[in-house]
């Protein structure tokens, strides 16, 4: 009998040791996934603390930005929203299917166009671009502060002076303040347009289109408010007896000066001689684009330093359709901060500056 309960109580006592924990108190939820430390114990990452931070917002030419972003625990596919702010207020600059972005393998990396008619933006006041959604139940609204490079702030700014107001009646765009004049253009009621200042007397306006067209209209078409017309600068009247004096006859023209044979150490190329899709690429970048190829305004490392050495980020490649090619061919132009051009049709192995 002795033996009996001996064996009874030590199979009791091997269950016991062999039963699983008990259950924590802290309820039920997804686990928390532990990082070791050597140091300080185990790092606890918690998986409904999403979190994230721009890291990168840039405009790489006048319609288009390029925009980076971390994100840490938010499930791949996420869709959040992208804006544009002026003075912390959404504008309306960006194109509507650039409005919305997603996340991919842990990041969001996109380049966002500008909207056909949006407006030229008010560069005096702080400009950002924002990410915003709601993950897990925590709202997510980073802001990174934009930048406006001046090389493209004539085509994107505001000019001094000017002030955005919507069209209250719509009407004819004149080339001079008189409703003589030859009619250029329309604007539409509700039209949001840059209006550069107004004539002497009161009856006309400077606007300037979201198309970058700029023209007179009437105070009917334009029909401002009278506060914001008081903001306005006023321009001289035309001088209307100038087309009634015989006209000072046209200076000769300057002889066009020799293209020199290198500049900073590299050949030059009148632009003139340039096969034709090489100044297509030209005019492409001096209207900010739209450009055929998705890499089109990338930086340049200029990593053999065969161009002048500058600070990362001041060179940018474009391509030069090549007829017949699968792919984008041999032929870039390279663009510097400063308005320079450099033409390679061999792939970067060498270079020749444009000149016009």
């Amino acid at each position: 009998m002795l033996f009996v309960l001996l064996v009874g109580t030590l199979a009791s006592a091997g269950c016991a040791a062999l039963a699983p924990p008990p259950a924590s108190s802290g309820g039920g939820g997804p686990p928390s996934v532990s990082i070791g430390s050597a140091a300080n114990g185990p790092d606890v990452l918690d998986l409904n603390d999403p979190r994230l931070t721009i890291t990168k917002a840039d405009l790489v030419n006048p319609t288009t930005l390029s925009i980076v972003a971390q994100a840490e625990a938010i499930p791949d596919g996420t869709q959040l929203q992208l804006e544009l702010l002026a003075a912390d207020q959404p504008t309306a600059w960006l194109a509507a299917d650039a409005r919305t972005v997603q996340v991919a393998d842990g990041s969001i990396t996109v380049r966002a166009t500008r909207h056909a008619d949006a407006v030229a933006l008010d560069c005096t006041q702080p400009l950002a671009i924002r990410l915003s959604g709601q993950v897990n139940g925590t709202n997510l609204d980073p802001t990174y502060a934009l930048t406006i490079p001046s090389i493209y702030q004539a085509e994107v700014c505001l000019p001094p002076q000017a002030i955005l107001i919507a069209v209250g009646n719509g009407g004819n765009l004149r080339e001079a303040p008189s409703g003589e004049a030859p009619i250029i253009g329309q604007i539409a009621l509700g039209q949001e347009v840059a209006v550069l200042g107004r004539w002497e007397d009161g009856g006309w306006y400077l606007l300037r289109t979201s198309a970058g067209q700029e023209g007179w209209t009437a105070h009917a078409a334009l029909s401002p408010p009278e506060a914001q017309v008081a903001l306005l600068p006023v321009l001289a009247a035309p001088n209307r007896t100038a087309a009634s004096r015989p006209a000072d006859p046209p200076p000769a023209p300057a002889a066009p000066a020799p293209i020199p044979a290198q500049i900073d150490g590299i050949p030059t190329i009148a632009a003139a001689e340039l096969p034709p899709e090489a100044r297509e690429t030209m005019r492409l970048i001096a209207r900010g684009g739209p450009f055929p190829y998705s890499k089109d305004g990338t930086i340049f490392q200029n990593r053999e330093r065969l161009l002048p050495l500058q600070p990362a980020g001041y060179y940018r490649e474009y391509t030069v359709r090549t007829p017949g090619a699968s792919n984008r061919g041999a032929r870039r132009i390279v663009g510097g901060s400063a308005n320079e051009l450099y033409y390679t049709d061999d792939h970067y192995a060498s270079f020749r500056r444009i000149v016009e």
